[in-house]
């Protein structure tokens, strides 16, 4: 009984925890951004570097969810 409420409750709060782990994400992705632009790299580069952890990250989704 007690684990029906648990399921129910991360059903409910599951938008939450997926967009708080976004922001977590693009937090953790903004402090490297201004890491690398203070040690002087080209812009062009961190455009190629974001779209590098896009692919390595939607890619395996991609594979596995969309069988």
């Amino acid at each position: 009984m007690m684990m029906r409420k648990v399921e129910a409750g991360f059903h409910v709060s599951k938008p939450y925890l997926f967009l708080s782990l976004n922001k977590l994400c693009v937090a953790i992705f903004l402090v490297f951004l201004q890491s690398v632009v203070s040690s002087g790299a080209n812009s062009i580069v961190l455009v190629v570097y974001g779209h590098l952890i896009a692919i390595l990250v939607l890619s395996p989704l991609a594979f596995f969810l969309e069988k």
